[in-house]
């Protein structure tokens, strides 16, 4: 039978489709995509050298000013005048304020004028007495109408003194709490005064530390809005006894503030020095993964990073000591080892041996 020429191209196109896939079929193990060998991590390490560290621990503190008091009224009154405004300078002394005092100013003005009769009395009958004119009654009279007017007049001095309110030191006017025509009552706040010449750093120390520190000691402290300055401040005051609720020992230390860039209230960073630490292994604490509740980091060896578990001792600034997990002369990788996984192979991009 003869078979016509498009049945034969049909039957030859099955045929051929039919290869194809059998040979596919065949080959497909065989054309899975192998997996491409892990290029290494690109890392920057340094090699870990013992060095001789100061045990520092960083406090917080608070500037406070060198001196500062709430200047009160010793007596009630108006306040008739007004000498300063707040932010002023002022000098131990000086005259902040003064009360109405017109009661006292003629009181002491009476006085004056008694006490200058009596003496001009006195002075008469000293004359007389020499010749036996006048009775020593006589002159025991005048002579305490002259105390009596003397005992006015101081009290109506004081008085007038108590009516003003002068600055205990030199410093500046931090608040200013009354207007002219005001009342200020009998032991009422009317200035909050300020000495920023110098200025305290106060600062609560654990028990652990307390004894490495006495009076005279000089330790560096920063201040927080000041990133860029370092100070040095002298331990002027260590607590004898701890806080009741803080369980510290409360430290002041004084520093210059010639340029007044340190305000009372501003929060400080203190530096108290524990002791030295020799041949200490010390790593930039950047290099420390948290893994599973402990410290890790990665050293190199044989070109892969190994995890390794370290202990912690004593923080530096952006540093800290190892206690043991390390030693000097290891390859520690300090840039790259986030994501890392042990024994992956590393390439060294940067060195930063010390």
């Amino acid at each position: 039978m003869k078979v016509s020429r498009a049945k034969l191209i049909y039957w030859s196109g099955i045929a051929v489709v039919i290869v194809l896939l059998v040979v596919v079929i065949a080959t497909w193990p065989s054309r899975k995509e192998q997996p491409q060998a892990e290029r290494p991590v690109p890392v920057s390490i340094i090699t870990l050298s013992p060095e001789q560290v100061e045990d520092v621990v960083r406090l917080p503190g608070w500037i406070l000013p060198i001196r500062e008091s709430r200047v009160a009224t010793e007596k009630g009154g108006r306040v008739a005048a007004l000498s300063v405004r707040e932010g002023d300078s002022v000098t131990e002394g000086q005259v902040l304020l003064q009360l109405e005092s017109g009661v006292w100013s003629n009181m002491q003005l009476k006085a004056q004028i008694q006490l200058r009769d009596a003496e001009r009395e006195l002075k008469r009958l000293q004359v007389l007495s020499e010749s036996g004119a006048v009775s020593q009654s006589d002159f025991d009279k005048v002579s305490a109408m002259r105390d009596s007017a003397r005992i006015d007049m101081a009290q109506a001095t004081l008085e007038m003194t108590r009516c003003q309110v002068r600055s205990p030191f030199d410093g500046i006017v931090n608040t200013r709490r009354v207007e002219i025509g005001e009342f200020a009552p009998e032991g009422g706040f009317v200035f909050h005064l300020v000495q920023t010449d110098r200025v305290k750093v106060s600062v609560d120390v654990p028990e652990r530390d307390v004894a490495t520190l006495k009076t005279g000691d000089n330790c560096i402290f920063r201040v927080l809005v000041l990133p860029d300055r370092v100070f040095t401040g002298t331990v002027s005051f260590v607590a004898a006894a701890a806080g009741e609720e803080s369980h510290s020992y409360r430290l002041e230390m004084e520093s210059a503030n010639t340029d007044s860039v340190l305000k009372p209230g501003m929060v400080a960073e203190v530096d108290i020095v524990r002791g030295t630490i020799g041949d200490a292994v010390v790593i930039p604490l950047a290099s420390v993964v948290p893994y599973k509740g402990e410290h890790v980091v990665f050293v190199v060896s044989d070109g892969k990073a190994v995890r390794r578990k370290v202990q912690l001792g004593a923080m530096l600034p952006e540093r800290v000591v190892v206690k043991a997990g390390l030693s000097p002369g290891e390859v520690l990788i300090v840039d790259g080892m986030r994501g890392l996984e042990d024994g992956r192979a590393v390439a060294t991009v940067v060195r930063q041996d010390r």
